[in-house]
């Protein structure tokens, strides 16, 4: 677990109850516009994200951590392996924050703990992420971490009447110099 300034933790998130994890990230998705898919579509129900979260722990190279202010969890982060069998060098990132936390480095916290695991695990190389184009907070911290944007894809996100832009970015996960890489199944 990591404690940064005795003010933030990240731990992992396979390990708290399902019903905790599904109100952490239903409190985010409410809170904000940045998701392609409202939560009960990604979400429809407690049994949906229990089975959504066994399949992903099954992954190697899954990751899901947690963040709390130490009174109640603040933040999600998942590194989602892809299953194809020539992509499994890659995965996908998902990640929110609770509105009351934004703006406190938790963002950073948790990518920074998850990309620091990913390095010392040798599975994924690559990761890559979707995010809005206007949500500059967002774009800086990625970009602050590594990612880089390889494409724009213009009115991508359509909420109500309003199109947006979004970017998908990547990064390339070094593998640590002492840690060996992991072969994985063909």
């Amino acid at each position: 677990m990591l404690n940064k300034k005795n003010r933030d933790m990240i731990g992992n998130g396979f390990t708290i109850t399902t019903e905790t994890v599904f109100d952490l990230i239903k409190s985010v998705y409410q809170s904000a516009d940045a998701y392609a898919s409202d939560f009960e579509q990604e979400y429809p129900s407690l049994e949906a994200l229990e089975a959504r979260l066994g399949d992903i722990r099954k992954r190697p190279g899954s990751l899901f951590l947690v963040a709390s202010d130490g009174k109640e969890l603040s933040g999600f982060l998942f590194i989602v392996p892809r299953t194809a069998s020539r992509l499994r060098h890659t995965a996908d990132l998902n990640m929110g924050v609770s509105e009351k936390a934004r703006g406190r480095g938790l963002g950073g916290e948790l990518l920074g703990a998850a990309l620091s695991q990913l390095r010392a695990d040798g599975i994924i190389e690559i990761v890559y992420l979707m995010v809005g184009k206007d949500n500059l907070p967002a774009m800086r911290l990625y970009t602050r971490y590594g990612f880089e944007e390889i494409a724009t894809l213009a009115l991508d996100t359509k909420i109500g009447t309003q199109c947006y832009d979004g970017a998908l970015m990547k990064i390339r996960v070094p593998i640590d110099a002492k840690t060996e890489p992991v072969e994985m199944d063909k």
